[in-house]
């Protein structure tokens, strides 16, 4: 702890024989040891909600360990990590004088526990709404969170309609026409939150952390409705460096009543994603592990090294719980699983080199299983496949019928004919997904300020509706670009322009497209 270095340069004259402006420095280093520190007593001082035990695992520093600048750092970064202290330093007492044993003063300043934020608004789409958000945080002073959120809205001008039959006529002409008010049996939208984490399951052990979430859900719509009650448990190793694993259980019921997609939906804003969902009533269990490597040089820019995750879920209805819309029973048992592996290739000018692979596949673990549109895979926009519209590429397997669909309905005069699927796939493209993907990229990055770097990509992938298409069908769909990269805390923020090889004029794709993303590779 007390040991001191000083360094002296000396230049030396330059050489006969070596090339012209090159010099020679000589370096020497004078090293004064002092003694070596060890923690004679710890003093906790500033906390009055947090436990003194959990502060002292936190640190991770006993009585007669050595002390080391080392050793204070990390154990400062580990309080404040937690987010229940304003500001944490460790000190010796008395810190000008060199002694063998010293006392490890630890000052805290705690952050309030307690936050709670009330909003309200009014707009044409959603009527009145209100959002609450309570959290409560380190409980029993062990760093124990529990939160509630609950957002809710009366959109009660979708609930106004007019009605044909109410209008009354004399002598064949329209003199009065009523307009009807009929909200559904349960007409508030709501989203409710409980939750509860624990950053560490101390005492019993530190290396794992835990939550629980209780989630409720009610949507109401023209063309849809939703309601749904879930709960998830998720646990996982606290350091998640070099290597992590996480476990999520989910358990939920879901009624969900919808028509297809149209494009009145596409120009309102509603997200396509909410048709992907099964329609009917159902009782499902999700298992999803993961498990990651990480051995990159750097997290936030990396430049080397290698990184792979591999992700999975196991999907399964309870016994006589699926019904669909109609009243048909169903079955869903299937496990999905994906993986991504990255490598880096270092260059000269601190330029990279970034190769990736991304797979995955649905497999059916019963025969009359089905894949829900929700688990199904999905390929096209900023961080799945560029060039493409978001989720916006077509299965390979099922091209050629999609083709003749939108050829059939060309065909038309008035498209009274067609299907809200062909218009669709003339109007933006939407894609049903499919049970296996494949994804390639290539990307060279090349730093052109401090923080900023110029990429030039080729992205290369597919999907396949059935599985068993994939060995028949190996065609992939390609894009190239370039774009900025701009370093942030949380990730690269990327800004990319997209050229499609070989645009799909049958699903009107786009030539170039532009993307924002942050990307975390």
């Amino acid at each position: 702890l007390y040991a001191r270095v000083e360094d002296e340069e000396t230049f030396v004259e330059q050489q006969p024989g070596n090339g012209p402006g090159v010099q020679e420095v000589r370096v020497r280093y004078r090293i004064q040891e002092g003694p070596v520190v060890r923690v004679a007593l710890i003093e906790v001082i500033g906390h009055r909600r947090t436990k003194e035990d959990l502060i002292r695992n936190l640190i991770a520093v006993k009585v007669g360990d050595v002390l080391t600048p080392e050793v204070l750092d990390r154990g400062q970064q580990q309080l404040l990590r937690t987010g229940l202290f304003f500001s944490a330093t460790l000190t010796p007492l008395n810190p000008e004088v060199a002694e063998a044993e010293k006392t490890l003063q630890v000052s805290l300043r705690e952050r309030p526990t307690v936050d709670v934020v009330v909003s309200g608004g009014f707009s044409l789409a959603d009527g009145p709404r209100t959002t609450v958000q309570y959290i409560q945080g380190n409980l029993l002073g062990r760093n124990l969170t529990f939160s509630a959120v609950a957002k809710a809205d009366y959109p009660f001008i979708r609930y106004l309609q007019d009605y044909d039959h109410r209008c009354t006529a004399r002598g064949g002409t329209l003199i009065e026409c009523q307009a009807g008010y009929q909200p559904p049996d349960d007409p508030i939208e709501r989203v409710i939150d409980l939750g509860f984490s624990v950053p560490r399951l101390s005492p019993l052990t530190d290396k794992l952390r835990f939550g629980i979430d209780l989630i409720h859900q009610r949507a109401v719509r023209a063309s849809y409705q939703l309601t749904k009650y879930s709960t998830q448990v998720s646990t996982g190793l606290t350091s998640r460096r070099p290597f992590d694993l996480s476990l999520q259980y989910e358990v939920g019921y879901q009624q969900f009543t919808h028509v297809n997609f149209s494009i009145e939906d596409y120009l309102a804003g509603i997200d396509p994603a909410i048709f992907r969902q099964p329609s009917g009533t159902f009782l499902l269990g999700s298992l999803r592990p993961t498990a990651t490597l990480d051995l990159r040089d750097d997290p936030g820019r990396p430049r080397s090294g290698f990184y792979a995750q591999v992700a999975g879920d196991y999907l399964s209805s309870l016994r006589g719980s699926c019904v669909a819309t109609g009243g048909q029973t169903c079955t869903i048992n299937l496990f999905k699983w994906q993986g991504l592996v990255a490598g880096y290739v270092p260059l000269p000018g601190l330029a990279s080199l970034l190769l990736t692979l991304h797979a995955g596949r649905v497999l059916q673990l019963d025969p009359n299983s089905e894949t829900p549109g929700d688990r199904r895979f999905y390929l096209g926009g900023a961080t799945k496949l560029r060039g493409f519209r978001e989720d916006a590429v077509q299965p390979q397997d099922v091209v050629d019928s999609l083709h003749r669909q939108v050829s059939a309905c060309q065909a038309t005069i008035t498209f009274v004919g067609c299907s809200q699927q062909a218009l669709a796939l003339q109007t933006f493209g939407t894609s049903d997904g499919g049970d296996q993907f494949l994804l390639l990229n290539a990307e060279l990055r090349v730093p052109i300020a401090t923080s900023v770097e110029l990429a030039v990509f080729y992205d290369a992938g597919n999907l396949w509706l059935r599985p068993r298409s994939f060995v028949s069908q190996v065609t992939l769909r390609d894009a190239v670009g370039f774009g900025l990269r701009y370093a942030t805390p949380i990730g690269r923020m990327a800004i990319d322009i997209a050229v499609n090889l070989n645009p799909d004029t049958s699903f009107n794709e786009p030539r170039v497209l532009p993307y924002f993303s942050i990307d975390t590779l």
